[in-house]
């Protein structure tokens, strides 16, 4: 089979991820390991907290008129110095309290609406839509600028609407593969243990996912 996440070697490793790919993964978990304590130093606990605010908020399910989700999530998110329009944004929240799951919807209703910028142009909100999968479900991951410089998943590709959409959905694929991988290293395992004893929380307040997500975003940051 091809693995899963290059797409371009053979593998026969029952979980469709090839020696190359398992040792490229390997190699970053060890690298943001050494950097642990740059790391969590760069994560805020307010960060850590708006996060669990946000999660107990949209459980209550009235995000369109609780107007206090809705700031803090365009505030922890960055929707506001995006070049979003408020079009962007309410037609985002409308499709979080509509529990779309569904990337390809979820980019094609974006891309419709021009951005708030003086040429206007129609764009593939790709991180956006991620945060919008993982508040849907805390064990989608989430795909940003600080994330994306560490695990090098790439940029929109093709031409035409559609073309540029199914580019990102096959992206976000191979992120979700990544991010197992990575979870399962002994290094990322230890990592998450000292993540949730330092900021004390536990699985049912944040994902693994999530924390990865903070490590990674983190790491991200320092990086740039």
């Amino acid at each position: 089979m091809i693995c899963k996440i290059c797409g371009t070697e053979e593998t026969d490793n029952p979980d469709g991820v090839c020696d190359d790919c398992k040792k490229r993964i390997n190699a970053l978990a060890k690298k943001i390991k050494n950097e642990k304590e740059k790391i969590f130093n760069n994560i805020r606990k307010e960060e850590v907290t708006a996060y669990i605010f946000l999660k107990t908020e949209f459980k209550k399910d009235n995000i369109i008129s609780n107007y206090l989700f809705r700031f803090v999530f365009q505030s922890f998110y960055r929707l506001d110095g995006s070049g979003l329009s408020q079009e962007h944004k309410d037609r985002f929240f409308e499709l979080l309290h509509e529990k779309q799951d569904n990337l390809s919807e979820i980019l094609l209703e974006l891309y419709k609406i021009k951005r708030r910028t003086k040429k206007g142009k129609h764009s593939v909100q790709f991180s956006f839509a991620t945060k919008l999968l993982h508040t849907l479900d805390n064990d989608k991951p989430i795909l940003d600028s600080n994330v994306n410089r560490v695990l090098k998943i790439g940029e929109t590709k093709g031409e035409k609407r559609t073309e540029r959409i199914n580019s990102r959905v096959k992206q976000y694929t191979i992120l979700q593969n990544i991010i197992q991988e990575l979870l399962i290293t002994p290094e990322i395992k230890k990592l998450k243990d000292d993540f949730r004893k330092k900021f004390n929380v536990d699985n049912t307040d944040i994902s693994d996912v999530k924390v990865l997500d903070f490590i990674l975003w983190s790491y991200g940051d320092l990086i740039k």
